[in-house]
């Protein structure tokens, strides 16, 4: 989707009715939850990730995969549990 695309559908949001947003609140929780699903096939323990923060690109290595978060981590003493829709792999661990 492109930036016009994007800014379309949030001028459509501002002309919804409460109904309206139910239904899309419920049609993006179940786009969201099926690419946390793809996500969670894809990686592996040993496998390289990245993912975005606050403060900029986390790249770490996939310690635990769960039903729906995955733990990462980036160095030590520090892991993250991120959802598996936010991951990018970006070197598979030997398969």
């Amino acid at each position: 989707m492109t930036n016009v695309d994007i800014n379309q559908i949030v001028n459509d949001v501002q002309n919804m009715t409460v109904d309206d947003l139910t239904r899309l609140s419920n049609a993006i929780a179940l786009r969201k939850n099926y690419l946390n699903k793809n996500n969670i096939r894809s990686v592996i323990i040993g496998d390289r990730v990245s993912f975005s923060t606050k403060t900029g690109r986390v790249t770490g290595t996939v310690k635990k995969v769960g039903t729906k978060n995955v733990i990462v981590s980036v160095s030590n003493t520090m892991s993250y549990r991120v959802p598996a829709f936010l991951l990018t792999v970006e070197e598979q661990f030997n398969r």
